[in-house]
């Protein structure tokens, strides 16, 4: 079902929001909306996005676009805000970012968004997955309680410098998959070894322990970071680094 609100079309289905047509800079989603589902938006033009009270449910890639010509997914190049209602249960925003209500994970940071660093909040335990997709910061600040950041997290970002902290235990390799990515130091780099998962039979497999080069060098593991591993079947599997526990 379509509801027209301000010129603004939603596609509304069980309480989940599928898609939002001929959006203004400023989109309000409707109150009643549960679920806000994957690709919303397609086209740039969204400056801001206000959730309600009633959303109890955010995808991962929900604020991303798709893109029309290869059926992948890009950031809102415009996009530099996200607002949510005070009174929502399980998500809260932060100077426009995007957190659970416990603010123990950022869920997503608008990639237009203007500043050159960003320091993450000291109770944000975990990065979502794509939550930095093309982001223009320059530099962030990770916290010394960061445990994992996911799949994609700073895809393309323009982070040029990144300090990982002890306190981080899972690190997805792709979380900086095409970023900007110069240097990368591990706050303490002993312990860590590659993993993946088969995405064809779900099976998990240890690869590798990282190379002392891997682990001290700054440009050698931005390097690892950005490129990933150079498998021919890359693209069926997930890989990760985990840290072995003190």
């Amino acid at each position: 079902m379509t509801y027209n609100v301000n010129e603004t079309t939603f596609d509304i289905k069980d309480g989940v929001l599928r898609k939002v047509y001929d959006p203004g800079e400023n989109v309000v989603i409707p109150n009643g909306v549960k679920e806000i589902g994957s690709a919303i938006f397609s086209y740039d033009m969204v400056k801001t996005i206000y959730i309600p009270a009633s959303v109890t449910e955010i995808s991962w890639i929900a604020f991303l676009k798709e893109k029309l010509d290869d059926f992948e997914f890009t950031a809102i190049y415009t996009l530099t805000e996200i607002n949510v209602d005070e009174n929502n249960a399980n998500f809260k925003s932060i100077d426009g970012v995007l957190y659970s209500k416990d603010g123990k994970e950022l869920i997503c940071y608008p990639c237009n968004k203007e500043e050159n660093v960003f320091t993450l909040p000291n109770e944000v335990r975990s990065i979502s997955p794509y939550a930095f997709v093309r982001a223009k910061l320059n530099n962030i600040n990770l916290s010394s309680n960061l445990c994992s950041i996911g799949n994609g997290a700073f895809f393309n970002a323009r982070i040029n410098n990144i300090v990982i902290p002890s306190s981080l235990n899972y690190l997805s390799l792709e979380a900086f998959e095409d970023c900007f990515l110069h240097s990368a130091k591990l706050e303490k780099p002993n312990g860590w070894k590659i993993y993946t998962i088969n995405r064809e039979t779900m099976k998990n497999e240890f690869v590798r322990n990282l190379t002392k080069e891997e682990m001290t060098d700054e440009k050698t593991l931005a390097k690892l970071l950005v490129n990933g591993l150079p498998r021919s079947d890359f693209w069926l599997r997930h890989y990760w680094i985990e840290r072995e526990k003190d």
